[in-house]
């Protein structure tokens, strides 16, 4: 086999794992949740904390070795790629009995997944503004933000967790905006996500 084509033999395997992998990690959460408990602001269940680090502990070196493989810019494109892909697909099976796709009902609905395991116990977050047209969300801790910060992976734990927000909006309904004003991911001492109704 000529170098050329073991090299694009070798882009294509790594292209597949990567998606494979990433797959499986954005569905860790509901491998979790029909085993855990919790409230949200509580202190982490060490349980489910310790799962949780098990899981991204041996997944994010696997991630920084495709960056180093690929180069850092492929593959954050491809993961905000498949994420967004992910995401899209989870809120419309999610919202798909939803009639009326107005902030009311995304709110309940996000109140419904956040207050679910394990994120009920991963994330402190409040309400901070809800109208008929917007709602804006304030994420104060994140033991998944943690975790990538912890090892020096917070571009591809944006990439995977947190890039897809406006797609994710717009697959339930295409009239509504995402904006991420701050992320933990990237530094800031908070998340917050504006979520707006556009007329």
């Amino acid at each position: 086999m000529s170098n050329k084509n073991q090299e694009s033999s070798r882009r294509q395997f790594l292209f597949k794992t990567a998606i494979a992998g990433s797959l499986l990690g954005f569905g860790c959460p509901k491998l979790f949740a029909s085993n855990f408990v919790g409230k949200n602001g509580a202190e982490p269940d060490k349980a489910v904390e310790e799962t949780v680090r098990f899981v991204y502990q041996n997944h994010i070196p696997i991630y920084k070795g495709l960056a180093k493989e690929m180069g850092e810019e492929n593959l954050n494109k491809m993961l905000q790629k498949v994420s967004a892909e992910n995401w899209a697909n989870a809120i419309k099976m999610m919202s798909k009995d939803i009639k009326e796709k107005n902030i009311e009902n995304y709110a309940t609905l996000m109140a419904s997944v956040l207050g679910s395991p394990p994120y009920n116990s991963l994330l402190k977050y409040e309400v901070s503004e809800q109208t008929d047209k917007a709602i804006e969300i304030k994420y104060t801790e994140c033991l998944v933000s943690k975790i990538y910060k912890e090892m020096g992976a917070a571009d591809i734990g944006w990439s995977i967790e947190c890039s897809a927000g406006d797609t994710s909006v717009k697959a339930y309904n295409p009239k509504m905006t995402c904006k991420s004003l701050k992320n933990l991911m990237k530094g800031d001492d908070v998340c917050i996500e504006r979520i707006e109704l556009k007329a």
